[in-house]
């Protein structure tokens, strides 16, 4: 209908990232305040769009059609390629540790102990009233 016409035509405009850009939309209104410009749109305002906004209009969603086509291809040929990288860096990972089941990685929170910790930690003693240990 006209009206959602008129709707994305404003939003169009005032989704606009660069701010100079996005007033640079509202120019020739009645008001001279940036952003009370915004309503002079036919949406405030209760009318059609002009038949050379609304070819605009159309121009701009056939272009970001065109764009996010585009972006869609590109997204395709990326996962195909992100798949292959991952099938050719997985079989290197068996290959070069010579693994023959899946290798798993972890991360740690905290650094692992030190050799001479790890051995004071090997060498206690159950206390002999069997209340906890000791180091021996």
């Amino acid at each position: 209908s006209d009206d959602i016409k008129v709707a994305v035509d404003l939003l169009h405009k005032l989704l606009e990232p660069e701010p100079a850009a996005r007033l640079a939309h509202f120019k020739g209104g009645r008001r001279h305040q940036p952003m009370e410009i915004v309503l002079d749109h036919p949406f405030f305002l209760g009318q059609r769009l002009s038949a050379a906004s609304l070819q605009q209009l159309l121009k701009g969603q056939e272009e970001m059609k065109a764009k996010l086509d585009v972006v869609i291809k590109m997204s395709e040929e990326q996962r195909g390629e992100l798949l292959y990288s991952r099938k050719v860096l997985i079989k290197a990972s068996y290959e070069s540790n010579e693994a023959v089941s899946p290798n798993t990685f972890v991360i740690l929170e905290a650094k692992l102990p030190s050799e001479e910790e790890e051995q004071a930690l090997l060498a206690l003693k159950m206390k002999d009233d069997g209340t906890g240990f000791e180091v021996s």
